[in-house]
């Protein structure tokens, strides 16, 4: 948590890169001793959206994603399109994994610098939050 303590007051979207990833590989997230957790990055696929993020943090048990993180522009808060355009995403990206998924569930957080939403797609096709 001291990372983010580190991020300037006008940050940009990649000053949160080291401080996302040092969290997600920190011990109390996912790590246990000898399993198979890693995190790694995935480039975004920009056909299906305009919002420029080059990439989200997935957590992955073994070779299966357990968890994504998309991290976005903080300045772009402010603007409806590209918070509808990263929720879109985000959807999109959590519809595409889930069949991969090793568990019933598969988890997701959108930021937009320490802003956070929170996502779940379960068993039955249901994503939450709802549209």
């Amino acid at each position: 948590m001291e990372r983010f303590g580190r991020i300037p007051v006008n940050p940009r979207e990649t000053d949160f890169y080291g401080a996302f990833n040092m969290l997600l590989q920190s011990s109390s997230l996912f790590r246990v001793a000898g399993s198979d957790f890693s995190v790694g990055p995935q480039r975004a696929d920009y056909s299906k959206t305009n919002v420029d993020s080059p990439f989200e943090f997935v957590v992955y048990y073994g070779m299966k994603p357990v968890f994504v993180l998309q991290i976005n522009e903080p300045g772009r808060l402010s603007c409806l399109s590209e918070r509808r355009s990263a929720d879109r995403r985000m959807r999109s990206i959590l519809e595409d994994l889930y069949p991969l998924c090793p568990i019933s569930t598969l988890d997701g957080v959108c930021t937009f610098g320490t802003k956070l939403c929170f996502y779940r797609l379960d068993q039955q096709s249901s994503l939450f939050p709802s549209l």
